[in-house]
């Protein structure tokens, strides 16, 4: 009897255990072009084919999982155009980007993607029911240059745009 009980508290020792181990979060993601994408950015831009002045901040969250982008953008012309976007940056088991994009433009704006690291450029492939991007993200020093090409619905029709814009660390 004694050795049953002895059996049945080491088993039960044991899964315990396991269970504590899967439970417990994984470890902070070590991702060098994220590390580099962190800061806060600032860039003349074009938004629908208006100057915006576009400010990023960008930092690890939820246990060094994930980068968040939070960007504002005032027109250059008129300040009352505003357009706010956040970001939610990951990497998959594999090793590739996953991203979430959210906006001013609501719910059923928002997209998603999925990308891959090459040396050091992030290229991302995202989109919802109105547009369609690749999207790549170099920063070389105090220079982050995002460029994006794609299609976006306009008066029900797809229309093309090409942009590059170029950040400067602040």
């Amino acid at each position: 009897m004694f050795k049953l009980i002895i059996s049945v508290c080491f088993l039960f020792t044991i899964l315990v255990s396991i269970s504590k181990a899967q439970m417990a979060p994984p470890a902070p993601v070590e991702n060098k072009v994220y590390d580099t994408m962190v800061g806060e950015w600032t860039a003349d831009a074009v938004m629908m084919g208006m100057p915006f002045i576009d400010n990023l901040k960008i930092v690890w969250d939820l246990n060094h999982q994930f980068i968040v982008l939070d960007l504002m953008a005032t027109g250059k012309a008129n300040t009352s155009m505003t357009y706010q976007g956040k970001g939610i940056y990951g990497v998959d088991d594999k090793g590739n980007s996953k991203d979430w994009w959210f906006d001013t433009w609501g719910a059923s704006m928002v997209s998603t993607g999925t990308g891959f690291f090459d040396g050091d450029v992030l290229t991302i492939t995202e989109g919802n029911d109105m547009y369609k991007a690749s999207r790549t993200f170099t920063v070389d020093g105090n220079q982050m240059t995002m460029h994006a090409k794609g299609t976006m619905v306009t008066s029900g029709k797809d229309e093309a745009f090409d942009e590059t814009t170029i950040f400067m660390k602040k």
